[in-house]
């Protein structure tokens, strides 16, 4: 009896002390201290982002321009023939008004002609449209019964409203009549104004020589130093007199300032509309095609019909070849070819009978290409790969490819690599052209390969300068990424990202390269931070994207294993930092 009291007592006095604990829990998980201390000024996010998403695939403006226009333009080659048929055939051909001039006097009052008024400007119109044809099935048959004359039914066909012609005023048939505009001759300048000489107008002087000696501003900011050691120093390590390259370029620079002092750059350097003076440089082209039977039937139709039309978007200046690879790489021609029709049909042929079958090996079907190089070292060699990186015979390291296609690059081969699908080797194809003056191309789905490819062959047509290096002096060098520039072709715009830290005022900027006629061309750029404008936080990601790229390429390409360890800690740290996954 006493031992059943002892248990009850001892059963309630639990109940009341769970009951206590759970009417204060609150009250102690408010007084809870924080287990880390608070790290003020640390921004935080609540996403990771992909470092290729930063890095690779990234479209510009510029890029999407190009889409868009090389959009309209495919649409007008099938719908333009059409339009002019029907306006042929009904007879429709206006002729567009034209402006004309008639001299009206020469001198002071000397010969000048009485001539007659010219016939006032005018639009062109056209008769009101008539009803083609009446869908009976859509009407009523009262409607149907009554008299109306019928035409024969005509072949019809619709088209987008922006390649259609304007609406025209009614009226009859008739083209436009243009404006006609008076002009007069002055003998001599005006009193006291002595005439225009070449060297009146900025960036012209008197010397007929190249524009690129003589447009373009060389100091930038007058009184600030640096520049002209930069200059200096290029020159010193070519021992050459350079021509300038400040005229057919455009340089723009974003910051993103941090509180603390410092900050994040971009560079964006983009040829203008006077770069078309710059004769493009002839380069030597591979179409490396993978058809091994790790090739799915439907990637391998994509790589084919992709190939085809981007042999369209080919330099005249060029020459090229096309290589089918599986454990052996197969050449259409043997050899490198000059761009005509004949070439092209022939490569277009081969691409066609292309089928699937036997084992794949990147790396044996691409290094001998990449070590021959070319007879001529003059000439810039672009291989467009074509493949899912995934060997299935002699097969080696990820890093051992990458690192035996590089140690055997003579510096003037680029590898394009381009894949599609969930199933790609992406670090192999990435690395591969990062690391040997290239790009990566991934497109998700099977149906935008063929678009994806066409549109980066064609905006990587014209190249006008190759073999791009820059210096930066002031202490900035070591934290500019990427390392190595690609060359820069017309449609493109290269970017720098760089970190400058507290103190620094201005980003001094060195770019030389070669000219398609052979000539070293020179950009010095300066400007002062304080004058860029800002860009948003999303800056900062990208150049944290950019250094992770590089320290994983220097990582890829020591065989050092406490360098490696190293790399990768250094890896890990900066991906938590700036929020971005790493996937490799």
């Amino acid at each position: 009896m006493k031992r059943s009291g002892y248990i009850l007592a001892s059963a309630l006095l639990s109940l009341l002390l769970h009951a206590l604990l759970l009417a204060c829990v609150e009250r102690f998980l408010v007084r809870a201290e924080p287990i880390l201390p608070a790290m003020p000024d640390r921004p935080m996010s609540l996403s990771l982002v992909n470092v290729d998403d930063l890095v690779l695939n990234k479209p510009t403006l510029r890029d999407k321009l190009l889409q868009e226009a090389q959009d309209r333009l495919r649409q007008a080659a099938v719908s333009g023939p059409r339009v002019d048929a029907v306006i042929e055939k009904q007879d429709l051909a206006l002729v567009n008004p034209d402006v004309k001039v008639r001299l009206k006097g020469l001198g002071d009052s000397l010969l000048k002609p009485n001539l007659a008024d010219p016939p006032k400007a005018m639009l062109p119109t056209a008769p009101p449209p008539k009803i083609l044809e009446i869908d009976g099935d859509a009407l009523p048959p009262d409607r149907l019964a009554l008299q109306r004359p019928f035409q024969a039914k005509i072949e019809r066909f619709d088209l987008p409203q922006r390649d259609l012609p304007s609406l025209l005023p009614p009226g009859p048939l008739q083209g436009g009549i243009g404006d006609t505009f008076d002009v007069s001759m002055r003998l001599g300048s005006l009193p006291g104004i002595p005439g225009l000489r070449g060297r009146d107008v900025d960036g012209l002087g008197d010397d007929p020589g190249d524009a690129g000696r003589r447009f373009g501003p060389r100091g930038g900011v007058p009184g600030l130093d640096g520049l002209a050691d930069a200059g200096k120093q290029v020159r010193n390590t070519l021992g050459a007199d350079l021509e300038m390259l400040d005229a057919f370029v455009t340089v723009s620079v974003v910051v993103f300032p941090e509180p603390r002092g410092g900050g994040y750059f971009r560079a964006d350097i983009a040829p203008n509309r006077r770069s078309d003076a710059l004769p493009d440089v002839a380069k030597d082209i591979l179409l490396v095609i993978d058809h091994s039977t790790s090739i799915s039937g439907a990637k391998l139709d994509q790589f084919k019909a992709g190939a085809q039309a981007a042999l369209q978007c080919l330099n005249p200046k060029d020459r090229f070849d096309v290589v089918a690879f599986t454990d052996h790489p197969t050449r259409c021609f043997g050899a490198l070819q000059p761009v005509t029709p004949a070439t092209t049909e022939a490569a277009r042929d081969f691409i066609g009978r292309l089928v699937r079958g036997g084992m794949t090996d990147v790396f044996g079907s691409i290094a001998p290409f990449v070590e021959a190089n070319n007879p001529d070292p003059g000439r810039p060699l672009n291989v467009f790969l074509m493949s899912d990186g995934n060997s299935t015979v002699n097969m080696r390291r990820d890093d051992d490819v990458v690192r035996g296609i590089v140690g055997m690059n003579p510096g003037n081969v680029s590898i394009y690599s381009f894949s599609a699908g969930r199933k790609a080797n992406l670090f192999l194809l990435q690395f591969l052209g990062y690391l040997n003056r290239g790009f990566s191309l991934h497109e998700p789905e099977l149906t935008d390969f063929q678009a994806g490819l066409v549109r980066y062959l064609s905006t990587h047509s014209s190249l006008i300068v190759v073999d791009l290096r820059y210096q930066i002096p002031g202490g900035l060098a070591a934290e500019v990424f990427p390392k190595r520039l690609p060359h820069l072709y017309r449609g493109e715009t290269l970017s720098i990202f760089g970190r400058y830290p507290a103190g620094a005022e201005e980003l001094t900027l060195a770019l030389l390269g070669r000219d398609g006629d052979g000539r070293e061309r020179e950009l010095l750029f300066r400007r002062r931070f304080r004058d860029c404008p800002e860009a948003g936080a999303e800056l900062v990601q990208h150049w944290g994207a950019q250094k992770i790229f590089h320290l994983i390429g220097q990582r890829t390409l020591t065989t050092d294993a406490a360098a490696r360890e190293g790399l990768t800690a250094q890896i890990g740290a900066m991906a938590k930092d700036y929020s971005l996954y790493v996937p490799y």
